[in-house]
C-alpha cells in the first residue's frame, strides 16, 4: 500500500478509531491501530508476532483488529464497493462485450476458499473438498477482475451453486430484488434475451 493510499484510508476511518487517554495508560493512536490491522491482514502473522513488533498485548491486538476491520468495512464499503445499480451492470456488460465478445453478460461468479482453523464445535461444516477448513469468499466480478458484489462466510463444505443461491445476493437476484438491466437482443437478432451471470458450476443460476 502506498503512503498516499494509507493516508487516505486513515483520513476516513481514523476519526472512528480515536480513543481517549486514561490515568492508567495512553490510548493507542488511530494510525497505529490501522498499521496493526493492515499488517495482520497482509501477512497473516500471529498475535504473538505482532505483540513483539508493536509492544501491544495479545488480547488488545485481537480487539484492535476486529474493531478496525469493522470500521474499514462500514466506512469504505459505500465508497469502494457500493451496491451495484443498473448503470454498473451495463458497464460490466459493455466490458464483456468489448473484451470477451460475450453479449448480455453482467458478471462472472466464482468462489475462493479462505483457510481457517476449525471453529470449535463446527464438525465438518468448514471442511472442504481440498481437505482443509475454510470459509468461502464468493464474488461477482467484471471483465477487469473488479468486484461488483461479494459474499463472505459460507461453510467450506458447501458447493458453489449452493453458496450462491443461499447467499444474500443470490436470494435477492432470484427474488427480483436486484435492479438488473431489461432484456436486450443479441447482436444481429431481434428477440430480447435476459442478461446472465457466468460461472463454471452455477449455470442454472445464470439468468435474470
Amino acid at each position: 500500500m502506498s503512503m498516499e493510499a494509507f493516508d487516505n484510508l486513515l483520513s476516513i476511518v481514523g476519526p472512528h478509531l480515536q480513543r481517549s487517554h486514561t490515568h492508567l495508560r495512553k490510548a493507542i493512536s488511530p494510525m497505529e491501530r490501522l498499521l496493526i490491522t493492515l499488517r495482520y491482514l497482509a501477512t497473516g502473522e500471529s498475535y504473538a508476532s505482532l505483540h513483539l513488533q508493536f509492544r501491544v498485548g495479545k488480547s488488545t491486538l485481537s480487539g484492535i483488529v476486529k474493531e478496525t476491520c469493522t470500521m474499514i468495512w462500514q466506512y469504505m464499503q459505500p465508497i469502494s464497493l457500493p451496491s451495484p445499480n443498473q448503470e454498473r451492470w451495463l458497464q460490466a456488460a459493455s466490458g464483456f462485450q468489448s473484451v470477451s465478445y460475450f453479449p448480455n453478460c453482467i458478471g462472472a461468479v466464482d468462489g475462493k476458499h479462505i483457510r481457517v482453523q476449525q471453529p470449535p464445535g463446527s464438525g465438518s461444516r468448514f471442511y472442504n473438498y481440498k481437505k482443509y477448513f475454510s470459509v468461502v469468499l464468493m464474488v461477482v466480478a467484471d471483465v477487469q477482475y473488479k468486484f461488483i458484489a461479494i459474499e463472505v462466510g459460507a461453510y467450506g463444505s458447501s458447493g458453489d451453486s449452493r453458496m450462491l443461491m443461499y447467499s444474500e445476493f443470490g436470494r435477492h437476484v432470484l427474488q427480483n430484488q436486484v435492479i438488473l438491466p431489461p432484456p436486450k437482443p443479441l447482436p444481429g437478432t431481434m428477440n430480447p434475451l435476459p442478461y446472465v451471470f457466468v460461472s463454471e458450476e452455477v449455470s442454472h443460476f445464470c439468468r435474470t
